[in-house]
């Protein structure tokens, strides 16, 4: 018996996983105005 793949979800909507890059920019940037800033860019 092999293990392969037969099931893929796709999540556009974040219903399952809520993901923001602004989750992980918060700890590089101090404030939310550099973070608006870098992600204008």
């Amino acid at each position: 018996m092999t293990n392969s793949i037969d099931t893929i979800i796709f999540d556009l909507g974040g219903v399952l996983i809520d993901w923001n890059p602004r989750y992980v920019y918060r700890k590089i940037f101090k404030t939310e105005e550099e973070i608006d800033w870098f992600l204008k860019m």
